[in-house]
């Protein structure tokens, strides 16, 4: 069965794997509010252990809003870990109610046991810039985007990336949506840099991986099919997707290049913001947080099942 907390929702989430234990984190919310789409202001991040990846342990809430006033008082969103140093390093995106949500930073907690949380003292430690990306109230969008990032070691570079859900300055609105890309030595202070993806294919590109598999370079996001830009669909035949996209590069701070339409596979249906992960057997696997379930059609708010997915001799992925 698919899993999600008891009485909870569960959408976006990132792990990180300590032998014999996966650490899954998720975005949560109560399932006893009135309608589901409020869930975004309601958000904590819950934490789940498993050794398989199928029979999932529920560990409570580990990171929650902050005191009224402080940058995230209104609700805490998506994030990724990594080790450092011998601690564990959750970067995390926040939003508050100063600026009705409209504005969303980026912060950091820290852990010795992947348990305890505490925030930083000097939290946010991340905004877009105005040298790369779009600000809110620059050109009437509806929010600035700076959300989700994903963390990356580079073991040549000694330095960490950060791979962020974000906006460019140019072009028209609903083309905008990027990766942003972000680097630091320590984790708490970080350069931003220009996008590491902006296809001018999509207003948003959410919940980021990277992946090296098979000498190549994959990079994984998640868009709606009212994210599809005007432009796109006017240069293409294709059908727009709710759900996983991908695009592919020689190196993880190469040129990426979406194939054919992107979708990772039309045949992982209401599967959204997708992992590929190593198996215990070695494997890779893909996991998801579903929005329906098979037969029902209301919201589900849970994590997948690990599906099998592989790779052909020209680097197209297949979900079994």
């Amino acid at each position: 069965m698919p899993y999600s907390p008891y009485g909870y929702y569960l959408w976006d989430f990132w792990l990180i794997h300590e032998p014999p234990d996966y650490h899954l984190f998720h975005l949560q919310a109560p399932r006893n509010l009135p309608d589901p789409e409020l869930r975004h202001n309601a958000a904590t991040i819950g934490h789940a252990t498993s050794s398989d990846l199928l029979h999932w342990t529920d560990k409570g809430e580990v990171i929650v809003p902050g005191k009224p006033g402080e940058w995230d008082d209104l609700s805490v969103w998506t994030g990724s870990v990594i080790k450092s140093e011998g601690l564990y390093h959750m970067l995390y995106t926040g939003r508050c109610h100063a600026d009705q949500g409209a504005i969303q930073r980026i912060g950091l907690a820290r852990s010795g046991d992947l348990f305890n949380w505490e925030k930083h003292q000097g939290n946010p430690i991340m905004e877009a810039d105005t040298k790369h990306y779009e600000k809110f109230g620059s050109c009437g969008y509806y929010w600035e985007s700076w959300r989700d990032p994903y963390l990356l070691h580079d073991p040549v570079g000694h330095c960490h990336y950060a791979f962020i859900t974000a906006r460019t300055n140019q072009g028209e609105l609903d083309e905008r949506g990027c990766i942003a890309a972000a680097k630091s030595t320590d984790l708490f202070h970080w350069e931003i840099l220009p996008p590491l993806f902006s296809p001018g294919k999509f207003t948003e590109m959410e919940v980021p991986q990277i992946l090296e598999y098979g000498g190549r370079n994959y990079l994984l996001f998640s868009t709606n099919p009212f994210w599809y830009a005007a432009s796109y669909l006017k240069r293409t035949d294709l059908v727009p997707w709710e759900g996983d996209h991908y695009a592919v590069a020689d190196s993880f701070l190469a040129e990426y290049r979406m194939v054919g339409d992107g979708v990772l596979s039309r045949s992982n249906e209401h599967a959204y913001a997708s992992k590929i992960v190593i198996a215990p057997s070695g494997a890779l696997v893909l996991l998801s947080w579903l929005s329906r379930l098979s037969g029902s059609d209301e919201f589900a708010g849970a994590l997948s099942r690990p599906k099998p997915i592989r790779f052909s001799a020209d680097g197209t992925p297949h979900i079994d």
